[in-house]
């Protein structure tokens, strides 16, 4: 079990349940959000190895730790997000119809392969 690092000690006020992302473990939201910078305090349990390379990204990039972690966060659950819109959009235009058959599909693709190897001879 990796050590706990935590980014803040003001205290825990409504602990919400845990979720779990890659290269982190039980990530807690805390219900305590400080006002002046618009953020929400996080505690995030990384691995020994993970927690040191965090260090040396945050020493060779001059951050900080909860800087990289909060960043690299944000970036995880934006391309998250992507895919699970994505898949509910597909989902959408399923149900309304909006498909083509296999064929379709591939006989577009290799219209475009063909295009694309002409233009490269």
């Amino acid at each position: 079990m990796g050590k706990h690092v935590g980014f803040g000690d003001k205290g825990i006020r409504g602990l919400v349940p845990a979720f779990s992302v890659p290269l982190c473990v039980d990530v807690h939201v805390w219900a305590q959000q400080d006002m002046t910078h618009g953020s929400v305090m996080m505690t995030i349990r990384f691995s020994p190895a993970v927690k040191d390379r965090l260090g040396r990204l945050a020493n060779g990039t001059r951050r900080s730790g909860a800087f990289l972690a909060s960043d690299a966060v944000g970036a995880y659950v934006d391309r998250e997000l992507e895919i699970a819109d994505g898949s509910q959009q597909g989902l959408a235009d399923v149900a309304a119809g909006r498909v083509v058959s296999h064929e379709q599909a591939m006989a577009e693709v290799e219209t475009v392969i063909d295009a694309t190897q002409g233009g490269k001879a």
